[in-house]
C-alpha cells in the first residue's frame, strides 16, 4: 500500500544558455523511491537540450550522476539515482544556442 506520493513538475522555457544551469533542488531525504522525468516541449525540431541529474550532500557541492542525455523535441527521458544523498536536482543546458529549448520537469516519487 502506498502511504503518500509526491510530484511536482516546473517549466523551464526558452532556454539558449549552452554552459548549463542547475534547476530547483529537491531533498530526497526520507523519499522511499524517486525519479526525474524530463520532457523536451520545444516547438522548433532542431531543438536539443542535455540533462543531467545531479546528487548533493549538502545543496552546495554536486556531483553528476546521471546523464548527460541528449532530448530532441517532443521526447522524454527520465533520470534515477542510483547513489543516495539529501539532494538533487536537473542540470540542463539548450545545445545549440539558436535553438531555444523549453522544458518541462517532473519530479515524482514515493514517500
Amino acid at each position: 500500500m502506498i502511504s503518500a506520493t509526491t510530484d511536482v513538475s516546473a517549466t523551464l522555457a526558452n532556454i539558449t544558455d549552452t554552459a548549463g544551469s542547475g534547476d530547483t533542488a529537491y531533498t530526497v531525504l526520507g523519499v522511499e523511491t524517486w525519479t526525474f522525468g524530463v520532457v523536451n516541449e520545444s516547438l522548433a525540431a532542431n531543438a536539443q537540450a542535455l540533462v543531467t541529474m545531479q546528487i548533493s550532500p549538502d545543496g552546495v557541492n554536486w556531483l553528476d550522476e546521471a546523464g548527460p542525455v541528449t532530448i530532441n523535441q517532443n521526447s522524454l527521458t527520465t533520470l534515477v539515482s542510483s547513489i543516495f544523498l539529501k539532494y538533487a536536482r536537473v542540470y540542463y543546458s539548450a545545445v545549440n544556442a539558436a535553438s531555444a529549448v523549453t522544458l518541462n520537469v517532473f519530479f515524482q516519487g514515493e514517500l
